[in-house]
Formats: structure tokens, sequence, C-alpha cells
């Protein structure tokens, strides 16, 4: 009988102590995956940022020649252009980004 107790013990024991490990792996995958999931959000974020740069300077840049091509008289959709163009930056400006790294550090 005390063989059979033992044996029941051991098989308890063993149970638990493999509980144990697999909670312990499951939970270093999870952070593992947490850690990926932030460096890959984080990329994309500064991507982002880089694109919103590269807009800007775009947008710059075309309303630099059309006022160029205003000062040389160019009217017409030209003049119509500056306005749009104008407007749409204005309207940008006033608006907020989805999310911001100054929203991250804020929250």
């Amino acid at each position: 009988m005390d063989g059979i107790i033992s044996t029941i013990l051991t098989v308890i024991a063993s149970a638990f102590v493999g509980g144990a490990i697999t909670y312990v792996v499951g939970v270093a995958k999870v952070k593992y995956r947490v850690v990926d999931l932030e460096k890959w959000r984080c990329y994309i974020q500064e991507d982002n940022d880089n694109g919103i740069e590269e807009r800007g300077l775009l947008l710059s840049g075309l309303l630099a020649c059309l006022k160029g091509l205003q000062e040389l008289e160019c009217d017409g959709p030209v003049s119509h252009g500056i306005e749009v163009l104008e407007t749409y930056i204005n309207d940008k400006a006033h608006k907020p980004r989805s999310f911001t790294k100054e929203q991250q550090k804020a929250g």
C-alpha cells in the first residue's frame, strides 16, 4: 500500500513540476512576443514619421513652384492650386495625428 501511495505522490509531484515548467515557458514566450511586437510598432511608427516629413517637404516644394509660377504671372489654375494646397496644409497642421510618440509618453 505504501508503494502505491508513494507512486501516486510521485506522479502528482511530477505533474506539478511539469505544469510549472510549462507555465514558465509559456510566460517567456508571451514576453518575447510582446517585446517583438513593441519593436515592430516602433519600426512602423518611425517609418510613418519619416513618411510624414517627406510628404511635408514635397508639399512645400510644390507650393514654392506654384508661387514661383504665380510671380511669373501664370494665374488661373495656379492661383487655385495655391489656395487648395494652402488650405490643405493649414487643415492638416491643426488636426492631431492618430497616435504620436508624445501621446505614448503621456499615456
